[in-house]
């Protein structure tokens, strides 16, 4: 081989390597940040919808996040469920506050990639707080006005987004109800 093909070669090598190593140092010197964050971000979306919640316990569930709620005297409040399901734009992610009688406290959007202006509504308090103080077995999306609790109407032009929501706050339903084997 000639020398002005593995010279240039064996430079990139060692700083692929280097560059490789610092990466790693970095997310090695980063992860408990970045796991301390995401614990912080979660217990701030729960005292949103829980308000009174005071200590969070895990619970252990195959198809879902689970959280009880607890207040200060140690008594459940409530729990949370945390799912995806598919929208259009791929996994929305759902974080769906129950109260103990099962009634849904509220729901907020941790992650999409709707489309802006249509799909991303979906986060906004307009269209969440739809399912906000309801205690029903399931939900429905409609394109008109609700005429029941079970209704949610959709966001205009993002009917698929409005049903993927619904769809993952069904399945917290099922969960928290114990229809669905968590």
């Amino acid at each position: 081989m000639s020398k002005h093909i593995v010279m240039p070669v064996v430079i990139l090598v060692t700083i692929c390597v280097i560059v490789g190593g610092l990466l790693a140092i970095t997310n090695g010197l980063t992860a408990d940040k970045i796991a301390q964050n995401e614990i912080e971000k979660t217990a701030k979306l729960i005292s949103e919808l829980l308000p009174e919640t005071d200590k969070v316990n895990q619970i252990e569930s195959e198809n879902a996040q689970r959280y009880q709620c607890l207040d200060e005297s140690g008594e459940e409040i409530g729990q949370v469920v945390v799912l995806s399901s598919k929208g259009y734009g791929g996994d929305i992610s759902v974080m769906v506050g129950f109260t103990a009688d099962q009634t849904v406290a509220g729901i907020r959007i941790l992650s999409s990639n709707e489309t802006p202006g249509l799909g991303q509504k979906a986060g906004e308090p307009e269209f969440y707080e739809q399912y906000a103080d309801k205690k029903v077995k399931s939900f429905i999306v409609v394109k008109s006005k609700p005429d029941s609790d079970e209704e949610i109407s959709a966001i205009s032009g993002a009917t698929i987004t409005s049903k993927a929501v619904t769809e993952a706050v069904n399945n917290a339903i099922a969960i928290i109800s114990g229809e669905d084997a968590a």
